[in-house]
């Protein structure tokens, strides 16, 4: 399904252009005759053009799934298998993407009480300037000033990169990675600098298509003094400026509720039978792509 939604992608990425036949805007010269027979479209405006049917796809899509590994997924696992089931999405993700970078590109990052933005997968093909790369490399494996030296070696350790999702053995790196980083890591929250992060990056240093990201929490957010009102002024403020995000909680089900009321209406959902999480992505993941 992932697949066959990536593969029907069609551009969005439309320049501005002065749109004739419009019943306000600046008055169309090539149009005084019809002024005078009172004609009402006889106007030209400043506007993106509707998108033609099968526009081609100059640049991919980008999408960044910043997924929660902190200390309490693997605590739990054992109780309702989350962490496996973030797992399973990566692989779905990666399988699905294989073979459609000219549609679509991504990368997974983390985010835990011991890292704000651990790169788990990498795609410089997202980023078309030294500059633009450099940027998105010093926001990553921004590991926690406190955390233990094997931490910060295992951040340092480099991710797969999406040229390499071909292999299976680096497609298991990723997710070898990812468990060892929720076993090792400390207790705290990176959410809300990992998101901040995320939606920077998709801003400022990505040039695609169209960028979206997808933030995977547990909602144990209130502890950490996290308010729906920091989260939601994060996504608006880059709505604003082109980019989309979704929020999915996987846990707490009381605090993701609330959350999920508070936040921005279509922003967030709760998966909290974590077996159901892999389709909820993959519904998530269709809907945006689909979206023009």
């Amino acid at each position: 399904l992932v697949a066959a939604s990536i593969e029907a992608l069609e551009a969005t990425q439309r320049e501005r252009e002065w749109l004739a036949n419009s019943t306000h805007g600046e008055l169309d010269d090539r149009k005084l005759v019809d002024a005078v027979v009172g004609e009402q479209n006889i106007f030209q405006r400043r506007g993106t053009p509707p998108l033609p049917s099968g526009m081609p796809q100059r640049r991919p899509k980008y999408m960044d799934l910043v997924v929660d590994l902190s200390a309490s997924m693997a605590r739990f696992n054992g109780f309702d298998g989350r962490l496996d089931r973030i797992c399973e999405s990566l692989v779905l993700l990666m399988e699905a993407g294989r073979g459609l970078e000219h549609k679509l590109i991504f990368e997974v990052h983390a985010h835990s009480g011991s890292a704000v933005r651990l790169p788990l997968l990498k795609c410089p093909a997202a980023y078309t300037t030294a500059t633009s790369a450099a940027n998105a490399d010093a926001a990553d494996s921004d590991v926690a000033k406190d955390a233990p030296a094997s931490m910060a070696m295992a951040a340092q350790s480099g991710a797969v990169l999406y040229d390499e999702l071909n292999i299976p053995a680096r497609r298991a790196d990723v997710l070898a990675k990812a468990v060892s980083h929720s076993r090792m890591s400390m207790t705290g929250d990176g959410t809300v600098e990992g998101l901040r992060l995320a939606l920077a990056n998709a801003a400022e240093n990505v040039d695609a298509d169209e960028s979206f990201v997808v933030l995977v929490s547990d909602a144990n957010l209130g502890g950490y003094g996290v308010s729906p009102e920091e989260i939601g002024g994060m996504i608006e403020e880059y709505r604003g400026r082109g980019i989309r995000c979704h929020v999915v909680f996987i846990a707490e089900a009381l605090a993701a509720d609330w959350f999920v009321r508070k936040l921005p209406p279509g922003s967030a959902s709760v998966c909290t039978s974590t077996s159901e999480l892999p389709s909820v992505l993959c519904t998530i993941w269709t809907e945006a792509l689909l979206m023009g």
